[in-house]
């Protein structure tokens, strides 16, 4: 009998993940380093959890959604706590939660109705963007970064008192990754479209079948 999917490496990084995450945002806004620190830590940990999934192959539909949660909702904290220290954020922090979970979600039903092994298979996309995204793993890895980075960089830029070295830090990281992060939200958009017109074409199909 083998070892159960709840024990399985690439989910145990997983917890290991959510841990740090809980850590990570216990931390007040004058303690944002720490926040920061954890916070990457925990990222950084979900380029191991995708690798030792295909090395031990240890893939599952459940560790799969379990990193997809755990992605999404690190972000959406992250995006809150923004937007508490600079409310004129709202806005913009509101439809980054909300195309990065709709978007997810979209390409996963898709993934289900396709009946695919991973929401990475490419194989039937056409957009040329998303198959580089999904099909180089160092150009995802890459945007992943850059687009984690300037949100967080973001939380210390507006946590950190203004013109110490620390906010000097964090002001340029935000100009140096902010074309990676408009990136990412383009293809959160183009992977929500793609799976949108799949969706569609899928439920025309059976409905002229039921015709």
């Amino acid at each position: 009998m083998g070892v159960s999917v709840w024990f399985w490496v690439p989910n145990i990084i997983d917890y290991l993940r959510i841990i740090l995450l809980v850590v990570a945002f216990l931390f007040p806004a004058e303690k944002c380093l720490y926040t920061a620190a954890i916070y990457c830590v925990s990222e950084y940990l979900d380029a191991f959890d995708g690798y030792f999934a295909r090395k031990l192959n240890q893939t599952s539909l459940f560790g799969e959604l379990l990193d997809l949660s755990i992605d999404r909702a690190s972000t959406a904290v992250l995006a809150i706590r923004i937007a508490s220290l600079q409310p004129s954020l709202t806005g913009l922090m509101q439809f980054i939660i909300g195309l990065d979970i709709i978007s997810h979600f979209f390409v996963m039903v898709t993934t289900f109705v396709q009946k695919k092994k991973s929401h990475k298979d490419v194989s039937s996309e056409k957009n040329p963007l998303i198959r580089l995204y999904y099909s180089s793993r160092t150009f995802l890895f890459l945007l992943c970064v850059f687009n984690e980075t300037y949100i967080m960089a973001l939380y210390v830029y507006y946590a950190s008192s203004v013109e110490t070295l620390i906010n000097l830090i964090a002001l340029w990281t935000l100009r140096i990754c902010f074309t990676g992060f408009v990136l990412k939200q383009i293809i959160n958009v183009l992977q929500w479209h793609s799976a949108a017109k799949v969706l569609i074409a899928s439920s025309s199909k059976q409905q002229k079948l039921e015709e």
